[in-house]
């Protein structure tokens, strides 16, 4: 990316923040998720549910924006001063609870090699989520 497309990125991050949109977390039907994913193209989550084991899906929007939770979440997008730690220059944080100051991380060698060796093997055998890699994608 740009210099120009990271301070754009990061001034709209910035603006989020401030607004403290809030995060909802809720449980949705399969069918209803799919049919969010469906018509924004996320393909690679509906390759996702193809292999999910429920009839329903805990996701988390924020505005117009739904994801599948796999984890805490912060209740809003200002809350946990995670996001605008990252865009303000401060290093990023793991996710806190509410009320809770971010924890600030250095440097992630190890894991950071982690997750390229994963992406390595990823394209080696060409899969790209859990979905592919069960060959139910």
């Amino acid at each position: 990316m740009s210099p120009e497309t990271v301070a754009a990125v990061g001034r709209r991050m910035t603006a989020l923040c401030d607004e403290d949109r809030a995060i909802v977390r809720r449980v949705i039907t399969l069918e209803n998720a799919e049919a969010i994913f469906r018509s924004t193209g996320q393909t690679s989550k509906l390759e996702l549910l193809r292999v999910y084991r429920s009839s329903t899906i805990p996701v988390v929007s924020c505005g117009e924006v739904v994801d599948i939770v796999h984890g805490p979440v912060a209740s809003s997008a200002g809350s946990s001063g995670l996001l605008g730690g990252a865009v303000r220059g401060r290093p990023a944080a793991a996710l806190p609870r509410d009320g809770e100051p971010a924890p600030a991380l250095g440097p992630q060698p190890k894991l950071f090699a982690t997750y390229r060796e994963t992406r390595s093997w990823n394209e080696t055998i060409g899969v790209a989520n859990v979905g592919a890699l069960t060959g139910c994608a």
